[in-house]
């Protein structure tokens, strides 16, 4: 599933450097007009958690910090498969299923679980 959502992506950068944050319907309507969205990894983790719940999987969120930075710098999906959660990075060039970063590379995070 991972392998097939990650092809009506396209990673953007906000613009301006201002966070924007796209609503369900603004993905909705991206994929009708350019047949992929079109975001950052907020708007991405938006859309896989609406794919992922509309067939049933609890979903949440994961927010990293990375290597001290002092600020969560990153967001992407996390699911539960059989009582484990998961992550579900669709902008991450590694496996959807994997983490984004090294584990050491990860120094705080949240986790979010909607139920």
């Amino acid at each position: 599933l991972g392998r097939k959502l990650k092809n009506y992506i396209r990673y953007t950068q906000d613009y301006y450097g201002v966070e924007t944050l796209k609503s369900p319907l603004g993905i909705i309507e991206d994929l009708s007009k350019y047949g992929y969205l079109i975001g950052d990894c907020d708007d991405i983790t938006l859309f896989g958690n609406l794919c992922l719940s509309s067939i049933g999987y609890k979903v949440g969120c994961k927010i990293i910090e990375q290597c001290n930075d002092g600020y969560f710098s990153h967001i992407y999906s996390v699911v539960e498969v059989d009582n484990e959660i998961l992550p579900f990075d669709l902008c991450s060039p590694k496996q959807v299923l994997k983490e984004p970063l090294d584990t050491e590379e990860i120094t705080d995070y949240r986790i979010f679980i909607f139920r």
